[in-house]
């Protein structure tokens, strides 16, 4: 998804994004005013539809932001914990969080556990993707924890929840995930108790505890080693950073909704007239839970009917080059 992201991105010339984000910009006005309230929310705007360079000076060492930068937040490796109503609420019910994993550990093989494992030994269970639920939320073997999220008010990430392992004698190399406005906690599951296990955050490195949480910011380089004789297992949730305005989550929302809606019609081939004429929608939408953040920017293949099969047959062949 990401290479296809890429790919459509710089298929777009300048002056379409210049256009996408002229309207996008105006509609941020009319919805909330040219004022102080939207100021960092349409700076971002110019970074992320291609307006303008991030300045490198504005980032602190060791952070990475690809286009997805919101400016004037604080940026440091590690953040307080106590400070999070989440992690307050998840080493609260950590017991119930860890009866509910060893129950899905009970259920499924390690072999079978994890919907992705890759060779450097991580592998995830995802429960929300780009803040979208994912059929293991809805899952029989995931009930007890999913209901525990949900009474504890922590089922609405913004970006990601996910079970994490990593595999003994393993370890992610050093990376970003290239966005400053989400920070990530780990709650501790389980922890091998011999052994270096560690996570390095900008060069600081901090281990899990079991039923504790740890909150740093994804945007600096981190990794992780697993030295120890058994697995780790943590629960991931992202979060906002804790200086957005209620009316800045709203607009980053939208602002990826809209270039999705905008470059899927850019996109879009002359014969479908439905994707090239549809409407683009306004600010201002109260995002609903399990509602997708993130959109890419590849537009679905053409929906055509089915007796028009020549020319199904050519939008399928279009698609597929498109793609390529």
């Amino acid at each position: 998804e990401r290479a296809n992201v890429i790919c459509s991105a710089a298929r777009i010339p300048d002056d379409e994004w210049s256009s996408m984000w002229r309207d996008a910009d105006a509609r941020i006005v009319e919805a909330w005013g040219d004022g102080k309230e939207t100021s960092r929310l349409r700076h971002f705007a110019r970074y992320l539809y291609r307006q303008e360079e991030i300045p490198r000076d504005d980032l602190a060492d060791g952070q990475l932001v690809n286009r997805a930068y919101f400016p004037g937040l604080t940026a440091r490796p590690w953040w307080d914990e106590s400070g999070f109503p989440a992690a307050n609420v998840l080493e609260g019910r950590a017991q119930e969080i860890l009866s509910a994993h060893r129950n899905v550990q009970a259920l499924v093989s390690n072999t079978a556990r994890f919907d992705k494992t890759s060779h450097d030994g991580y592998g995830v269970d995802q429960l929300m993707v780009s803040g979208t639920r994912t059929p293991a939320f809805e899952s029989v073997r995931y009930t007890r924890l999913v209901r525990t999220l949900v009474e504890a008010g922590l089922d609405d990430s913004p970006r990601s929840i996910m079970l994490s392992s990593q595999a003994p004698g393993t370890g992610l190399p050093s990376h970003s995930d290239e966005l400053n406005f989400v920070l990530t906690l780990h709650l501790g599951l389980e922890v091998p108790r011999q052994g270096s296990v560690w996570i390095e955050v900008a060069g600081e490195r901090r281990t899990w505890a079991e039923g504790k949480a740890i909150v740093f910011d994804s945007s600096f380089e981190h990794k992780t080693v697993n030295e120890g004789k058994s697995a780790r297992h943590i629960l991931l949730v992202d979060l906002w950073h804790p200086e957005l305005t209620e009316v800045e989550k709203d607009g980053i929302i939208w602002l990826y909704r809209f270039r999705s809606e905008w470059l899927a019609r850019y996109l879009a081939p002359i014969w479908d007239a439905k994707q090239k004429f549809r409407g683009l929608s306004t600010p201002g939408h109260v995002k609903r839970k399990g509602e997708r953040i993130y959109y890419e920017i590849s537009p679905p293949p053409p929906q055509l009917p089915a007796l028009h099969l020549p020319l199904r047959d050519i939008a399928a062949k279009q698609w597929t080059k498109t793609k390529r």
